[in-house]
């Protein structure tokens, strides 16, 4: 078989193959790994709607808890005017208090008529009087409502003043002297039929009223028996209408003064969901005289029934009670097969009126359970069918009237842009399927093509690059193939024949590093000093042949006094220009160490020194210098710009960073440092390292960091401080693993004795 079949059957193994491999892997993979990111798309979608949803109702329900407080307040204190008036003690003007401040109280987008054809017909109010009803307990409705400017208008308006966004009427029930309602609406609205469709029309169904809001009786008109008839059914819707809030509190007991919560139920003048909030009036002998209250629109509290936030459209938020482990509906946002009729632009809950309905009712034992936590008084998130369809529930108790509050969101509109990204991933794999189709295609024919026209050119010259490749290996960097052509087997053998001199001068580049590297080794000391009083060891490993790292031992004799400098230092960079600063600053060290002088004025000698030698080139040395006595039990240090010592005591388990100012060496040659000390005990270590320490990285991209550090050398502080070093080491490069070691690591350990220091090896 000749060599270009052979060729042409090698190259369909190669890559006819692994390219179908490859495709079909492909495919598979990326369809896994669409219908994977649809499923933690979704499922992360979610968790945080119900998350989101969760912390608005529980959010909601502590706003309720305050706004409750803030009201159930503020009718105390109007409970308190209105008795201190009837005492005499509290002296009011209505008139005075109008001319002094017109501004409105009232939020007058509450005050509209909701008609049968669900339009609400606007009806301004009037908060400088009020509606006053003649007649007694229980006989509210007796008599023709009138607007009157009553002694009782600014505490009602104070109240209005505070709240007025919250408040809709202020009800004030006198024992046997009538009932008073503010703000004041026109007294057309009580000319309004009342149906018994739950839409309200007002008080005076079946007296006609005047323009200015006089009865025909008024003018004179006379009446007939039909009229007399009118007037009974007159006073039938009145009291229809006032049976609610007459029925809310019977009369208060002697001594009682608790305030009472009522609803929701609808409104009779607007057709809104409110709540009442009732509460009694006692006379100094504790005897009922009345009953005062707040209408607050339900809206006003449950803001998540308006205010829903943009997830779905189709988002139902719920009022309920618990009953039987059944979630009885009070009012919702939703619509009913037979809702109450109101003005859906400005009623954002709704009644359920007569009719009981219970949520989730025929959609499985979910709601049992959500509703045992409500009656735990706990808050949660559920997925659960209502009415057929998956759904996410968020419930919470919200502390009012025995009600609970629950959102709904349809699962399906939640996860909808997860569905969608699916789907755009399957439309791109069927894409990237015709695309690897058509490259395949082309690649049999360009196979074809390289097999039969380039094999004895190329086999030809291939056989020669493979003599040279040989020779090269074999250390003959003189080898030379001479293959032309300016293809890239051309290209190849002209970098073959360059690569010759450039590996012989890599040999000799190599032999130069080994050659500096065994000098700065040298550099370092040999071994670890033995001083009195101290045990001492260091390492230092360079990432590279050459590093910046650096640690030496001077020992001086000033006055008469035995020291040992152990130093610590750290050249920014790598390679040969670092070793060569770290060469010269341990020089200037050592030179300026022999002279007498403080710790301090030794570093400052050198950053002089190093500043003439970096000056231009942006390198810079830090340094830990640590200055031991003989014998003694004080330790003086000087930081410029490396990381502070460690000072660890064994026998409390307390860690101190040995702080103090200065800036790197070689970045200004006017700096100055500072000389500190601190008295050290027997068993106390110091440790002294530089940032390959904890900048070490792990195979995956983590840092080793400071606080694993600090824990091995707690960990480690029972060992001789040679064991020690070496274990910290071990610890370095377990954690580094096969990740290649980026910057070079120097550890000094110092611990103090109550023996002679040994050399630590």
């Amino acid at each position: 078989m000749s060599i270009r079949w052979k060729l042409f059957i090698l190259l369909l193994l190669v890559t006819l193959a692994p390219i179908l491999l490859l495709r079909l892997n492909a495919q598979q993979s990326m369809r896994e790994v669409g219908d994977d990111l649809a499923k933690r798309t979704s499922s992360a979608l979610v968790e945080n709607v119900g998350d989101s949803l969760k912390r608005l109702v529980e959010d909601h329900a502590r706003l309720l808890k305050r706004e409750r407080q803030l009201l159930e307040t503020t009718l105390e204190l109007q409970s308190s005017r209105i008795s201190q008036f009837n005492a005499g003690r509290l002296f009011l003007h209505p008139s005075a208090e109008r001319d002094t401040d017109r501004t409105s109280v009232l939020d007058t987008g509450l005050y509209c008529n909701s008609t049968a054809t669900g339009e609400c017909v606007a009806f301004g109010v009037d908060d400088s009087r009020l509606v006053e009803f003649q007649g007694g307990w229980g006989r509210w409705w007796a008599g023709r409502p009138e607007k009157t400017d009553h002694p009782y208008v600014p505490i009602f308006r104070e109240s209005f003043k505070e709240y007025g966004e919250m408040l809709m009427w202020t009800l004030y029930a006198r024992t046997g002297k009538g009932l008073l309602l503010y703000p004041a609406p026109p007294l057309g609205v009580f000319n309004q039929e009342w149906r018994d469709d739950g839409v309200s029309g007002g008080l005076y169904g079946g007296m006609g009223m005047m323009q200015d809001g006089s009865s025909m009786m008024q003018h004179g008109m006379g009446m007939s028996r039909g009229m007399m008839r009118g007037m009974e059914g007159m006073h039938e819707n009145m009291r229809r209408m006032w049976r609610g809030i007459q029925n809310l509190l019977p009369p208060p007991g002697k001594g009682s003064t608790k305030t009472v919560w009522h609803g929701p139920m609808q409104d009779p003048m607007t057709g809104r969901a409110v709540f009442v909030i009732v509460r009694p009036l006692l006379s100094a002998a504790g005897e009922a005289e009345g009953r005062t209250a707040f209408v607050v629109p339900v809206n006003a509290l449950f803001h998540a029934g308006v205010h829903l936030p943009d997830i779905s459209t189709s988002m139902q938020a719920y009022m309920v009670n618990v009953e039987g482990g059944r979630l009885r509906i009070v009012a919702s946002t939703v619509r009913r097969q037979n809702p109450v009729h109101g003005d859906e632009a400005h009623m954002g809950w709704r009644l359920s009126g007569a009719e009981t309905i219970y949520l989730g009712e025929a959609d499985g034992e979910g709601v049992s359970e959500i509703a045992a936590d409500l009656t735990d008084e706990k808050s949660g998130i559920a997925v659960q069918p209502l009415d057929g369809r998956e759904s996410i529930w968020v419930y919470a108790p919200v502390g009012l009237s025995g009600l609970h509050l629950i959102l709904v969101a349809p699962e399906k509109d939640v996860v909808a842009k997860a569905e969608a990204l699916g789907d755009y991933v399957e439309n791109r794999i069927h894409g990237q399927v015709r695309t690897t189709g058509i490259i395949l295609i082309f690649a049999l024919a360009a196979i074809l093509a390289v097999s039969f026209l380039l094999s004895r050119s190329m086999t030809r010259r291939l056989k020669i690059l493979a003599r040279q490749a040989r020779r090269l290996s074999e250390g003959d960097f003189d080898a030379r193939s001479d293959v032309g052509g300016h293809d890239e087997i051309g290209e190849l053998g002209r970098v073959l024949d360059n690569t010759g001199p450039a590996l012989s001068e890599h040999v000799c580049i190599k032999e130069a590093l080994n050659v500096a590297m065994e000098v700065q080794q040298a550099l370092l000391p040999d071994g670890s000093p033995a001083f009195d009083g101290f045990e001492i060891a260091a390492r230092c490993d360079y990432s590279d042949e050459t590093g910046g790292d650096f640690y030496d031992f001077v020992p001086r004799s000033i006055s008469g006094e035995s020291t040992l400098l152990a130093v610590v230092g750290d050249v920014s960079g790598h390679g040969i220009p670092a070793a060569l600063l770290m060469s010269s600053a341990r020089a200037y060290l050592r030179s300026r160490a022999a002279q007498p002088g403080p710790p301090h004025a030794i570093v400052e000698h050198v950053n002089r020194q190093l500043s003439g030698d970096t000056f231009g080139t942006g390198q810079f040395v830090t340094l830990m210098l640590v200055e031991l006595n003989a014998g003694g039990r004080e330790l003086h240090w000087v930081r410029a710009g490396h990381e502070p010592a460690l000072l660890f005591d064994p026998a409390s388990g307390t860690m101190t960073e040995l702080m103090g100012p200065g800036v790197s060496l070689g970045v200004d040659d006017d700096l100055t440092y500072e000389t500190r000390g601190v008295d050290i005990a027997p068993g106390q270590i110091v440790v002294v390292g530089t940032d390959g320490i904890w900048e070490m990285r792990s195979p995956g991209g983590e840092m080793y960091g400071k606080e694993r550090f600090h824990e091995a050398v707690r960990r480690h502080a029972h060992l001789d401080v040679r064991q020690m070093v070496d274990a910290i080491f071990d610890d370095l490069y377990a954690y580094l693993g096969h990740a290649p070691q980026e910057d070079d690591i120097t550890l000094l350990i110092i611990k103090a004795t109550d023996e002679t220091g040994t050399n630590a090896g």
